[in-house]
């Protein structure tokens, strides 16, 4: 065959039925994850710049921009990932006998995110009881 008659071939190849059905299987959990990520990540983005406008932000002489604290998100990936797969989920498949599945890492990563945004909650909640920052501390109103 020449290459046009294999280029020919290849686009002529259409797929099956059960190919189409292992394709569509995947969406139930590609839209719980999406929607559930998209859920906690938006309400850290809503709460972390609240939050810390009510908050001593100061190091030393200097005061951190409230934005700053979204790269929080970033270094908890880059930091708890690999504690997770080489340190708990180890430990874990050895106590149940099994390897961790996909799924169960995945509800894990939910059950952290749903930790975080409780305690953003409850820190929501001293922030809004808490009296302003302002006079004699040297923040504006």
């Amino acid at each position: 065959r020449s290459l046009g008659d294999e280029s020919q071939h290849q686009h002529s190849r259409s797929f099956n039925v059960k190919e189409a059905q292992q394709s569509l299987s995947a969406l139930p959990m590609i839209v719980v994850v999406n929607i559930s990520f998209s859920l906690c990540y938006n309400s850290m983005n809503n709460a972390f710049p609240s939050q810390a406008c009510q908050m001593d932000v100061r190091l030393g002489s200097s005061q951190f921009n409230g934005a700053f604290y979204n790269i929080s998100d970033a270094l908890a990936i880059v930091i708890f990932t690999p504690i997770f797969e080489t340190c708990l989920f180890p430990v874990i498949s050895k106590l149940k006998g099994s390897p961790v599945r996909l799924g169960q890492k995945i509800v894990a990563g939910l059950v952290v995110a749903c930790i975080s945004n409780v305690s953003a909650a409850w820190l929501e909640s001293k922030r809004r009881d808490a009296p302003y920052l302002c006079g004699d501390a040297g923040f504006s109103q």
